[in-house]
C-alpha cells in the first residue's frame, strides 16, 4: 500500500511533515518551487528524451507533465491506469495490475528507441 494515493492527505500535512521531519518551512519550500521553476523552465521545458509517467491515483499527477499540459515526441508521456506514485518502479510482482506491466513495457520500448536513435 502506497500513502501517496489520492486523497490521503493534504498539501497542508505535507509541509508539515517538512517542517518536522527535515526542519523545512512552508516558505523553504515555495521558495524552493519557484527556483525549480526558474531553473527547468516551468511548463516551457528546453529539453528532450524526457519521459514523464504519472500514475492515476498519483496525487501529483495533475501537475505533471501531460495532464492538462501537452507532451510531445520529446517529451513523451504515459498514463498508468490504477497506479499510484512510481508504482511502476517497483519490485515486479505476479500481482501487478496490467497498467502496472504495460507502463514497463512502453518505458521499455522508449528507452530502447532512444538508445537506437544514438
Amino acid at each position: 500500500s502506497c500513502p501517496y494515493g489520492k486523497g490521503y492527505h493534504t498539501i497542508d500535512l505535507d509541509l508539515e511533515i517538512c517542517r518536522r521531519a527535515f526542519g523545512i518551512t512552508e516558505g523553504n519550500v515555495w521558495s524552493n518551487v519557484q527556483q525549480s521553476i526558474e531553473q527547468y523552465g516551468g511548463w516551457n521545458i528546453d529539453a528532450s528524451r524526457i519521459l514523464f509517467v504519472n500514475g492515476e491515483i498519483d496525487p501529483w499527477a495533475m501537475l505533471g507533465v501531460g495532464f492538462d499540459h501537452g507532451s510531445s515526441s520529446a517529451l513523451p508521456t504515459i498514463w498508468v491506469e490504477g497506479a499510484s506514485h512510481h508504482f511502476w518502479t517497483h519490485e515486479i510482482k505476479d500481482s501487478d495490475g496490467e497498467g502496472i506491466k504495460k507502463a514497463r513495457e512502453a518505458i521499455y520500448r522508449q528507452v530502447v528507441e532512444w538508445l537506437d536513435e544514438g
